[in-house]
C-alpha cells in the first residue's frame, strides 16, 4: 500500500508540474436538436460561433480587429448576411441579400435579385455604398472634411436645393412646385434682391433646343436664336 501510494502521488505531482498550454483543449463545441455553438482559443485569436441549420453568427476578436457576422439561409434559397468589422482605424458595416426562388415545379431556381451596401468610417471620410448583384451598378456617397461626393446613375433631391453665400445665408434656390395645380421649377435667387445668373463660360457651345443661348440681363433673360 505504501509503495502504491507514493506512486501515484509522484503520478499526480508530475502531471500537475507538466500542465501547460498544451494540455488543454483549444476548442469547445456543444450541439444539442440541431444547435451548435463553438469558442476557438489560441494565441493569435478568440472567436465564437452559434448556428442552426439556417442561421449563424460569430464573433471573432483579434489584437487587431473586431468581427461580427450574422448570416441566414432560407429554404426558398434566399440568403441574407450583415457584418460589423471594427478596427483602430476603420469601422465598417456591411449587408448582402440575394434572393432565389423556384422557376417552376421542379427543382430549378433563378436569381431574381441581390444587393450589398456598405458603410465605412475612418478618422478623415464616412463613406457608404450599395451595389446591384445584377447589373453591378452601383452608387456611393463620400463625406470628408473637404465636402461631399455623390456617385451614380441617377441622383434624386426632393424639397428645395439651396445655394448659400459666404455667410452660410440662402441666396439661390431650386425646387419642384405643385401648389398651382400644374407642375413647375423655380430656378433663381432667394430672398429680395435679384442675383445675375451665368450659364456656361467664353467660348462654351450651349443647346437649348432650337434656341442657342439665353442671356440673363437685369431685368429679364433674353433668347437668342440662330
Amino acid at each position: 500500500l505504501s509503495d502504491s501510494l507514493t506512486k501515484m502521488k509522484r503520478f499526480y505531482e508530475d502531471a500537475l508540474q507538466n500542465l501547460d498550454d498544451d494540455n488543454f483543449s483549444s476548442s469547445i463545441i456543444k450541439e444539442k436538436d440541431g444547435m451548435k455553438a463553438q469558442i476557438k482559443i489560441s494565441a493569435e485569436e478568440i472567436s465564437t460561433k452559434v448556428s442552426t441549420d439556417t442561421m449563424e453568427s460569430a464573433i471573432s476578436q483579434s489584437a487587431g480587429e473586431i468581427l461580427l457576422t450574422v448570416g441566414a439561409t432560407y429554404a426558398t434559397q434566399a440568403a441574407v448576411s450583415s457584418s460589423i468589422s471594427q478596427t483602430a482605424t476603420e469601422i465598417r458595416t456591411e449587408v448582402s441579400a440575394s434572393y432565389e426562388t423556384k422557376a417552376d415545379a421542379e427543382t430549378r431556381y433563378n436569381i431574381l435579385s441581390g444587393s450589398i451596401s456598405t458603410v465605412s468610417q475612418t478618422a478623415s471620410s464616412i463613406s457608404t455604398r450599395v451595389q446591384s448583384l445584377e447589373t453591378f451598378k452601383t452608387s456611393v456617397f463620400t463625406q470628408t472634411a473637404d465636402g461631399f461626393t455623390l456617385d451614380g446613375d441617377n441622383t434624386t433631391f426632393t424639397g428645395v436645393v439651396f445655394v448659400t453665400d459666404n455667410n452660410q445665408r440662402k441666396r439661390f434656390e431650386i425646387f419642384h412646385d405643385e401648389s398651382q395645380g400644374y407642375e413647375q421649377v423655380f430656378i433663381g435667387s432667394y430672398g429680395q434682391g435679384g442675383l445675375p445668373v451665368y450659364i456656361g463660360n467664353p467660348g462654351d457651345v450651349l443647346y437649348f433646343s432650337e434656341c442657342s443661348s439665353i442671356i440673363w440681363g437685369a431685368n429679364a433673360p433674353v433668347a437668342v436664336f440662330g
